[in-house]
């Protein structure tokens, strides 16, 4: 009778740990969704606050209130953080993304994954190296002449059929070579830390 009555109550208390490890898991699992779900709410609420920071900066330079260099060299460090955070976020994000199909729309975003571009190198194909060679020198002699050419050195404006002008000047040999024009890319401020 001893013997029997211990076997129910190891049963019974194998029976209420089982019990209580499965309300340990189902506490863990609704503490793990309630973190999730705290985590996700912050990175809204963080992403909405830096929006209304954005447009509280700007403004207060528009107003004279902040030096706009003082904001740009703000913007710029909260922009190589920003980057930080995408590079050590992607893998996982491409790996998240790859569940899907290949576009589809996720809160509020159309989201497409694209496969990386195959592209090739040319470096051991001789052929395309000394083309690419030779065309560099052709650039160098045709950018050098129009450097001659602003500076007073000789050149002509001539009309073309269509009623186009263009700038020329004449080779070694005498042939007459189309000037490059000169294009201007946007000016920028350029901010490193010390």
């Amino acid at each position: 009778m001893g013997k029997l009555k211990n076997l129910l109550g190891t049963e019974l208390i194998d029976a209420a740990n089982k019990a209580i490890q499965n309300i340990e898991k189902e506490a863990i699992a609704e503490v793990q969704v309630s973190l999730h779900e705290q985590r996700r709410e912050e990175m809204h609420l963080l992403s909405r606050q830096s929006k209304v920071f954005v447009d509280n900066i700007c403004d207060s330079v528009d107003a004279g209130w902040l030096n706009a260099l003082e904001a740009q060299v703000v913007f710029n460090q909260i922009k190589k953080e920003l980057e930080r955070g995408l590079k050590k976020n992607e893998d996982a994000a491409i790996e998240e993304s790859s569940k899907h199909s290949k576009s589809y729309e996720y809160q509020g975003y159309n989201i497409t994954n694209v496969d990386g571009r195959r592209s090739f190198d040319y470096s051991r194909c001789l052929d395309v190296v000394a083309k690419r060679k030779e065309l560099k020198e052709l650039e160098e002699m045709h950018k050098k002449a129009r450097i001659s050419a602003d500076a007073g050195g000789y050149s002509e404006v001539k009309t073309l059929p269509d009623g186009e002008t263009i700038q020329v000047w004449f080779d070694a040999n005498g042939e007459e070579l189309a000037l490059p024009t000169i294009k201007y890319s946007k000016s920028y401020i350029k901010i490193e830390r010390k």
